[in-house]
């Protein structure tokens, strides 16, 4: 298993020591990356308690997903899934269908940054955290020929990503209240939370042209498809007896289509066979 270190971050500064980043390559190391999640997301008040100790999306489990994990040892301490587009469509289909659809109809073929939980709460340390996933996230997602990377997160967040990544609003931003559900989150609507998208195009970067130095250092360290190909693939056999299948049989959001094809990116196959 070859593993990666964020490596040295374009300020100099020295990185999270014994921090590396990897895939996630078994169902438990999956389920351990999704019980962190649960765990922070239990602490934002987005989600109710579950006899699993876990969560996830429903359109994240599939071929298309790739689960990124960074850890300390044997102890996983952050993590973020990326998903490609599919039939099963993108979790942001549900707060922002229209900027969905408006990507769709300009021929774009977005991927999207999911279930991101730190167990850590020192910012400078979520940061190195969050640069070494967003480097596995954008070479998966080129690996997939995706033009897109884009994430629904938290407003008070965005303007982070913003500034440190180089991601800009791609719509009004759509606040989960009393007037406005959210089946993934369900109790996200208690405390009228408001969500932003973001997101930037990632086919079209020659790295002479880009200017953002987060960005540069992440085109500059180039992964290849070997590094994904083990990841974990959600087969349905290996699902069958998994605590993975059974949450989500109890977890029901409201449904959600998809106009880009499985395996399709205007009229060429995917490479999700990495």
């Amino acid at each position: 298993m070859t593993r990666v270190s964020c490596g040295a971050a374009v300020t100099g500064d020295r990185p999270s020591a014994g921090l590396l980043f990897d895939v996630a390559r078994t169902a438990d190391q999956v389920e351990d990356a999704w019980g962190m999640v649960y765990r922070h997301y239990l602490r934002l008040g987005w989600i109710a308690p579950n006899a699993h100790r876990f969560f996830t999306l429903p359109q994240a489990v599939g071929p298309n997903s790739t689960v990124i994990v960074g850890r300390i040892g044997s102890l996983t301490v952050n993590t973020l899934t990326l998903i490609g587009s599919s039939s099963a469509g993108l979790p942001l289909q549900e707060l922002f269908p229209n900027a969905f659809d408006a990507l769709v109809q300009a021929g774009r073929r977005p991927a999207e940054m999911v279930l991101h939980a730190d167990r850590r709460k020192q910012a400078k340390r979520s940061f190195y955290a969050l640069l070494g996933m967003m480097r596995y996230a954008y070479w998966c997602a080129r690996h997939l020929r995706a033009t897109d990377l884009v994430s629904c997160v938290a407003h008070r967040d965005a303007v982070r990503y913003e500034h440190a990544f180089g991601f800009t609003a791609l719509c009004e931003p759509a606040t989960v209240g009393p007037d406005r559900s959210c089946g993934h989150f369900p109790q996200a609507g208690q405390a009228g939370t408001v969500f932003q998208l973001i997101g930037t195009p990632i086919d079209r970067m020659p790295y002479q042209q880009v200017r953002h130095p987060v960005t540069r250092h992440i085109i500059s360290r180039r992964l290849g498809p070997d590094q994904f190909m083990g990841r974990y693939r959600f087969d349905t056999q290996d699902l069958a007896d998994s605590p993975i299948r059974s949450f989500l049989a109890g977890h029901n959001p409201s449904p959600v289509t998809c106009e880009v094809p499985v395996g399709q990116t205007g009229g060429r196959r995917m490479s999700a066979d990495y």
